[in-house]
């Protein structure tokens, strides 16, 4: 049979796809993007963290969706132990950004002082190595058959 007409061979590739996405999107923010809000002066940060937030929302949430969506395809086609794993993994992300990302990304866009900001970027830098280390995984696995 064709691979065009494989489908869990292309509902695999979307996986792929859209999981390689999202780990070159945290690789970029994690180590480039994070790390440079240390170096925004205190009396713009907020209003520098709301233009962030809505801007990369239009970039990080379509890639998330469609990694669930693809994801949700591929196990029914294909049930087995890396869709399952792949699958569990896109939810664990689901559930990293909503229990920590948002919440500080959310008190970082408010007026706060310099060093409650510190801290809520390394707790947002720290918090951010589970969404990582999911992605990193994410792509690894997508290669076991």
């Amino acid at each position: 049979m064709s691979p065009y007409f494989n489908l869990s061979f292309n509902f695999q590739l979307l996986a792929q796809t859209f999981t390689w996405a999202g780990l070159g999107l945290i690789l970029l923010i994690h180590f480039v993007h994070y790390p440079s809000f240390y170096w925004i002066k205190n009396e713009s940060f907020a209003e520098f963290h709301r233009f962030h937030s809505q801007r990369l929302s239009w970039i990080a949430g379509p890639i998330m969706i469609f990694d669930l969506l693809t994801s949700l395809a591929w196990i029914f086609i294909h049930p087995h132990t890396v869709s399952v794993m792949n699958l569990l993994l896109i939810i664990f992300l689901f559930f990293c950004t909503s229990r920590f990302s948002v919440p500080l990304h959310h008190q970082l866009s408010q007026e706060v002082d310099l060093d409650r900001r510190e801290r809520l970027i390394r707790k947002l830098v720290s918090t951010n190595q589970y969404r990582l280390w999911a992605w990193l995984i994410k792509s690894v696995l997508l290669y076991v058959r």
